[in-house]
């Protein structure tokens, strides 16, 4: 016979299986997230360079480090996005600094060499980019282990 007492624990244990038992769906949309930031990260990462080479071989194009500043972020972005701890974001971020600082400097040496008007506020720009780089690998270094 069943009793109240058997009826209970039943519910109790279905209850139990219901709330501890891992979420399928939500594995589902982690390895949909991870794989679209991956391919994010895959796409940014060869416009980023395909920018970089047209600055070096086709010199004077206007707004070139708007546009490889806007790439380097999204990679960093994605990056980001693929890192589940501080190490992780602080290599990211280091990354993006590089990448700025070589923006910079190739920027500058074509001041430098008289290129075309269009750099000299090209430089500015591309100084802001490293400035703000530099901060958010300061704040990526005192971020808690998340």
């Amino acid at each position: 016979m069943i009793t109240r007492t058997s009826i209970l624990l039943a519910l109790l244990l279905g209850l139990t299986a219901v709330f501890w038992m891992p979420d399928t769906f939500s594995f589902a949309e982690d390895n949909a997230a991870t794989a679209n930031a991956r391919a994010r990260l895959k796409a940014a990462r060869k416009v980023y360079k395909l920018q970089m080479e047209l600055l070096i071989n086709v010199p004077g194009q206007r707004d070139s480090a708007e546009k490889i500043y806007s790439w380097s972020r999204r990679w960093l972005e994605a990056q980001r996005e693929l890192g589940s701890n501080r190490k992780t974001r602080v290599a990211a971020a280091e990354a993006h600094l590089a990448r700025m600082k070589r923006l910079e400097q190739l920027i500058n040496d074509f001041v430098k060499q008289g290129g075309a008007e269009s750099y000299r506020y090209e430089a500015f720009m591309a100084s802001y980019f490293r400035l703000e780089a530099e901060k958010w690998l300061a704040q990526a270094r005192k971020s808690k282990n998340k």
